[in-house]
Parts: structure tokens; C-alpha cells; sequence
């Protein structure tokens, strides 16, 4: 038997043998903290989208109360008149007041059409008083809440100046008004008359308060806007249509008078049709008959059968016209305006 060298020494200590640990697995640790970490991450997302979520719905509906740009001042202090203007009772009051002050001026206007020129409705005098009153506290509770300079020189200074501009022109009725009262409380000749008219139709510019509805409602204002966005190209399309109008109406007209001149003066005069003169007789007439013919106002074939007897030119030259406004300008506006931008 073969004897190991520590058995032949029993004096010296065996060598110590050490056994190596077995060796993690790195890559499955690694795994295990990569799938904790986008636990993580998609727990933080997820909590992330909903606060993003909960900030736009409020910014949604402070923009549709009018109040984009007063939420992220932080200048503005909870005042008693800051908190009314907030409120929801008076975002609601101010449109009521509004459509309100609307429909008084129109059942004025119905029951002041049997009375004489001078005479007046005192119960809507004093109506109307009472609404120019609510809009002057209404902007002086404004100017309390959100201070001069932010309230004309901030974000929202056009709805602010547009609302001056009209609460102006409700006391320089009122005011106008009240002065031709006064001028003109005896009998009135023909000019006073005709200022009491004038001043009649400043009346109706209480109309326009209307405009502030846009401020409160915005699915309103968005129509609005978009429409404005469009006036570019209306503005385009109406200047095309009105060269359209003078070439085509000029030539028209041209025709036409030649013929009623040579009618009235022949050997045996005779009288013009009286419905050629009605849609030919002159530029502007011949020009409204135009625009009338492509917006349904009259029918187009009633302005062209007075040209069967006149001149074949007219008669082709008004075929013509509608289909280059019918079939080519009013269908090709259409298709830019369904298109992409």
C-alpha cells in the first residue's frame, strides 16, 4: 500500500484543501432586475399618464370657462372678487344676461313698430339700463380680480378690449338717447326725425353684445374661428367671382341696350321687353343678375330666355358663365376646402 507523505509524517498537518463556490448565475440575476426595474418604469408610466391626464381635463375646462392664462398666474391672490369671477354661478349669469338682453331687443322692436316715430317704451329704457349697469360691474369686478395690466395687457386683453369696446357703445346709445329726448321733446321736423332713425339703429348694435357669448362657450368659438380662418380664401374666390361678374355682365348689358336702342329708334319704334330691361338694363343690374343665377335667387334659365330673340353671343355668354362659375370656381373651392391643408 502506498502511503501519502503526511502518513509517513504524522507529525506534519495534512495540506487544507479548499473548494471553490459554485458560480451564480449572473445572467438570471440580471434578468430578474431588469424585469423588477420595468415593473417599475411601467407602474410610474401609468401613474405619470393619469396625473398628465387629470391636468388636461382641469385646462379643458378652464379653457372652456375663459380662464386659459389666469390658472397659471401665480401672482393672483384668493380674493372675494377673484373667487366670484370663478365661480361657476357667474360664468352661467353673464350668457343668461347676454341672451336675455337679446331677446328684449327684439320684442322691443316688434312693439315699437305701431307706435309714432318719438314715441319710446319706457319698461325697455329701463331694461336695457339695468343690463349696461350688470356689464359696468362686471368689468369692475374683473379689473378688482385680475388688475389693470394683466386684465388688458394678458393673455385673454382681446376678450377684455372687445368687451370695453361694447360696454362703450351701450352708453353712447343710452346717452344718445337720452339727449334726443331732451332735444327733442316738441314736435320734429325732418332732420331731428331722421336722427331719431339714426339713433333707432344704433339700437340695434346691441347685437353685437352676442360677441361675448364666444368668451363663455367654447364649442361656439371654435365654430367661429374656424370660419374666420376661411375668410382668406372667401375674400380670393369673391374677387374672382366679381371680375367674373363685370366681364360677363358688361357684355350682357352691351348686347341688350343695342338692341332696345335700335327697337326705339327704327322707323316703327317699338317698346323694349320689359324683362330683358329687368335683368339687362345697366351694369349693376346685369351684375345681380349674375350673382343671382348661381345662388338660387332667381332661376338662370328666367334671365336667359329674354336672350333667345336678342343675340345668340348673349345667349352662349351666359352658358358659359355658369359653367365656368358653377362647374369650375364654386366646385373647385369646394374640393381646396374638403382637402388636406
Amino acid at each position: 500500500m502506498r502511503l501519502c507523505p503526511w502518513q509517513l509524517c504524522p507529525w506534519q498537518e495534512p495540506p487544507v484543501t479548499t473548494t471553490a463556490p459554485p458560480e451564480k448565475n449572473v445572467s438570471s440575476t440580471n434578468s430578474w432586475d431588469s424585469i423588477y426595474q420595468h415593473r417599475d418604469f411601467r407602474a410610474s408610466r401609468r401613474k405619470a399618464q393619469a396625473a398628465a391626464k387629470k391636468i388636461s381635463e382641469l385646462r379643458g375646462g378652464a379653457s372652456s370657462l375663459g380662464l386659459v392664462g389666469e390658472m397659471d398666474d401665480p401672482k393672483l391672490s384668493e380674493s372675494w372678487s377673484l373667487r366670484t369671477v370663478r365661480s361657476s354661478a357667474f360664468r352661467a349669469g353673464v350668457p343668461i344676461v347676454i341672451l336675455t338682453n337679446l331677446i328684449l331687443l327684439g320684442v322691443e322692436v316688434v312693439m315699437s313698430a305701431e307706435l309714432p316715430p318719438n314715441a319710446q317704451i319706457e319698461a325697455f329704457q329701463v331694461a336695457n339700463i339695468v343690463i349696461v349697469c350688470f356689464f359696468f360691474g362686471e368689468i369692475l369686478l374683473k379689473l378688482h380680480a385680475y388688475g389693470c395690466k394683466m386684465m388688458y395687457f394678458g393673455k385673454d386683453r382681446w376678450w377684455n378690449w372687445s368687451d370695453l369696446l361694447i360696454f362703450s357703445m351701450s352708453v353712447f346709445e343710452i346717452v344718445g338717447e337720452a339727449m334726443a329726448s331732451v332735444v327733442f321733446a316738441s314736435q320734429m321736423d325732418p332732420t331731428q326725425l331722421r336722427t331719431m332713425r339714426f339713433l333707432r339703429m344704433a339700437r340695434a348694435l346691441r347685437g353685437v353684445r352676442v360677441l361675448r357669448l364666444l368668451q363663455y362657450l367654447s364649442a361656439l368659438r371654435t365654430i367661429v374661428f374656424s370660419i374666420v380662418s376661411t375668410m382668406g380664401s372667401v375674400f380670393w374666390t369673391s374677387l374672382l367671382l366679381v371680375i367674373l361678374f363685370y366681364l360677363f355682365g358688361v357684355l350682357n348689358t352691351q348686347i341688350a341696350t343695342d338692341h332696345c336702342r335700335a327697337l326705339t329708334h327704327a322707323e316703327v319704334p317699338q317698346k323694349c321687353d320689359p324683362e330683358l330691361m329687368r335683368f339687362w338694363s345697366s351694369v349693376p343690374q346685369a351684375m345681380l343678375t349674375l350673382f343671382l343665377s348661381i345662388t338660387n335667387g332667381v332661376s338662370w334659365d328666367d334671365c336667359l330666355q329674354p336672350l333667345w330673340d336678342v343675340s345668340r353671343v348673349a345667349l352662349v355668354s351666359l352658358i358659359v358663365y355658369i359653367v365656368i362659375t358653377v362647374f369650375a370656381v364654386l366646385n373647385t373651392v369646394a374640393a381646396s376646402a374638403d382637402g388636406p391643408p
